[in-house]
């Protein structure tokens, strides 16, 4: 695969390291040589419009050839909504930056329209490009005491917004720092975090830990910690919270666990014996304050007549949370620790002594799309504390009347988890492709990639 890259802030940001990245030069001239008329769309009233250069983008399965154009503008062309002082480009300002897509026989369409404005109030905004076989790779750095990375991934045609990667860490101490990775093909979101409770000394310094270069597990590199994390639905067009219907099942705008070891941790147990035995369990967050979680187990009706003394054997899930946690702690304060059961019945337990504020269930059976009997549970708080501090989810599986299996979100060791993977909210609009969004589809929530 052949790439471009293209500096529009600092200095030269190479892809994932998995990535084998052929550098091109943009070809000269060749931005003088643009249609009059796709120049015209791309340029509108601004007279300041000038094409930096044209790369080229790969083909479209068709064959069409793709290219990606660059423009930049003055600073009298700067968008309505940046500073006096312009955009930034290196040492100088100007009015920002602009990446065209031309496809043969079509309008040109904008992917992406930069302003660098510092990006927060530490000045340390960056913006830089790469290009390659129909795709588009963004990475955008800025904030202030809280500093900021994301690497986004676009598709070109059909558009579509692929993956994301997140950075986040704060300049004070080097204890605290987070990276999440966003699948959206599959909506699978994980991170890795620092473990807090960790030791750690001044001259480790601040930043965002590497992402696993070999196995993804609880404990993947010393002094951090890891998990998988529940989307957040993005709010209605009101800002009102989004409302799973009842009666709705979970598709593929989901987080999907399962007990044969393949999707998740299994942290107790063995694997089913078989995929055929094997429960499958999907969960989102519904809001701040909402959880919709889904739950397959064909041993559930292989239950024992009579039900066992203790919910601990039966099919159930739970839930660890620490309301009212530290922002940025990846290891969570033993004194907040909160565990939940809540069995396939829709009944909430209280899992230790401690007074714990139990959520309002709701309860249905469906079909998901396979035609399997799934029982789903809507999980709500009175407000969003008990979730602001992460989620652990974890799903029992018995046999014979015995607690059997435990998958889960994240690590446990000695009856405690090691992180509590924190919501993650869905993108919201730009000017490039659609970000993914959860629709709803035959009766069940599925994820759309792009427009």
């Amino acid at each position: 695969m052949g790439w471009a890259s293209i500096r529009a802030g600092y200095p030269l940001w190479m892809a994932q390291a998995s990535v084998l990245l052929l550098m091109l030069a943009p070809r000269p001239g060749h931005g003088e040589a643009l249609p009059a008329d796709a120049r015209a769309l791309m340029c509108g009233a601004r007279a300041s419009c000038s094409v930096v250069a044209a790369h080229p983008a790969g083909t479209t399965q068709r064959g069409d050839p793709l290219t990606i154009v660059q423009l930049r503008f003055a600073l009298a062309d700067r968008p309505k909504d940046a500073p006096d002082s312009g955009c930034r480009d290196g040492d100088r300002s100007d009015g920002g930056t602009e990446y065209w897509l031309m496809r043969g026989g079509q309008q040109p369409r904008l992917m992406l329209a930069l302003c660098n404005d510092g990006y927060g109030a530490s000045g340390v905004g960056d913006d830089e490009v790469e290009i390659g076989d129909n795709r588009l790779v963004h990475r955008q750095a800025g904030g202030s005491a809280w500093r900021w990375d994301v690497t986004r991934t676009l598709r070109l045609v059909p558009p579509a917004t692929l993956a994301e990667r997140r950075c986040s860490y704060h300049v004070g101490g080097p204890d605290i720092g987070a990276t999440t990775d966003i699948d959206f093909t599959t909506l699978t979101v994980r991170s890795v975090a620092k473990d807090s409770a960790a030791k750690w000394r001044d001259d480790d310094g601040p930043g965002c830990p590497d992402w696993p270069a070999r196995r993804f597990a609880p404990q993947p590199a010393p002094r951090l910690v890891a998990g998988y994390n529940l989307v957040r639905l993005a709010p209605a067009g009101d800002g009102a919270a989004t409302a799973v219907p009842r009666g709705t099942t979970l598709g593929s705008c989901a987080l999907t666990l399962t007990t044969d070891g393949e999707h998740g941790f299994l942290v107790f147990g063995k694997p089913a014996g078989s995929a055929a035995a094997a429960a499958e369990i999907k969960a989102i967050a519904e809001s701040d304050r909402s959880l919709v979680i889904q739950v397959f187990d064909p041993a559930r009706p292989a239950a024992p007549a009579a039900p066992p003394a203790s919910w601990i054997h039966l099919p159930h899930l739970e839930l660890w949370l620490a309301p009212g946690g530290d922002v940025g702690a990846s290891r969570p304060e033993p004194e907040r620790l909160q565990q939940i059961a809540i069995d396939l019945d829709g009944k909430a337990y209280g899992a230790t002594d401690r007074a714990v504020l139990l959520p309002a269930v709701e309860r249905w059976n469906a079909r998901d799309a396979a035609g399997r009997p799934v029982t789903v549970l809507r999980l709500t708080w009175p407000d969003d504390e008990p979730l602001m501090g992460g989620v652990g989810l974890v799903y029992s599986q018995p046999e014979a009347g015995k607690q059997a299996r435990l998958v889960a979100t994240m690590g446990i060791v000695r009856n405690r988890p090691l992180y509590l993977p924190p919501l993650v909210a869905l993108p919201g609009s730009d000017d490039g492709p659609a970000p993914p969004r959860c629709v709803l589809r035959d009766g069940r929530l599925t994820v759309e990639t792009g427009n």
